[in-house]
């Protein structure tokens, strides 16, 4: 479930953190076949602030976790967690590390159309992690989207950007689909985009909200498996829908 989190968060913010305002919607797809789970995310952004509001597939809880996230403009290397039923937010730390630059290599497998825009399609692998990506220059901004990458990266990495730009597939990301998961796969998948202009009111924590000890990925590699299950559980406690 880490991975899932934080490959998922990652992803949303890189997406959308260049753009100057606007929101996107995607379909998330975790799992194969029968078996699959589908929700939606929602993404909303206005001059590098972000929110996304998502509702994450998770095998064997019958419903989605509902997240909500924000990222300020102000505060880069910060992102909030918000608990609206219990009007409560937690704080993480993303400070950029020198040791996110993994090993990566990109092959293009060649080109297909998706929401009408024009998509290179890319098999990457990165250390031990392997993704199918969709990427398009037919949305406008993707150039600064490659320049937030290249100076953060929590977000990604230079060997990933690398190869991209020696593939010439640089791009906005409208598709990518992550292997070797538990339940099969997560694929995630653009439905809408657009630029109309979002309250900047979306991009503060709500007044009234307490904050709360926040997720610690250092501590959490320190636990025993029967810790890291009961924190797992208490956080499907916490952020499922409630009936």
């Amino acid at each position: 479930m880490k991975q899932l989190f934080s490959s998922l968060t990652a992803f949303l913010f890189s997406v959308c953190a260049f753009a100057q305002q606007g929101t996107i919607q995607y379909k998330i797809t975790l799992g194969n076949g029968q078996k699959s789970m589908t929700s939606t995310s929602t993404m909303y952004f206005l001059n590098g602030s972000t929110r996304v509001e998502a509702t994450i597939p998770m095998p064997g809880m019958g419903q989605p976790i509902k997240q909500t996230v924000l990222m300020p403009a102000s505060k880069p290397n910060v992102m909030y967690n918000l608990d609206d039923a219990s009007k409560t937010y937690t704080e993480t730390s993303v400070s950029p590390t020198a040791t996110n630059d993994v090993k990566t290599t990109i092959k293009v497998l060649g080109t297909e159309t998706i929401q009408g825009l024009s998509c290179k399609h890319l098999s990457v692998t990165m250390d031990k992690t392997n993704m199918e990506v969709w990427t398009t220059k037919d949305i406008a901004g993707y150039e600064k989207m490659m320049s937030y990458w290249r100076s953060n990266p929590a977000m990604s990495s230079n060997s990933f950007y690398n190869e991209l730009k020696k593939n010439n597939a640089e791009g906005f990301f409208v598709k990518t689909k992550t292997n070797g998961m538990r339940g099969g796969s997560m694929t995630m998948e653009m439905v809408s985009y657009n630029t109309k202009p979002v309250a900047a009111s979306l991009f503060s924590i709500p007044a009234g909200y307490k904050k709360e000890a926040g997720f610690d990925p250092a501590a959490m590699e320190k636990m025993s498996p029967a810790e890291r299950q009961k924190m797992v559980e208490q956080m499907m406690k916490k952020y499922a829908p409630k009936q």
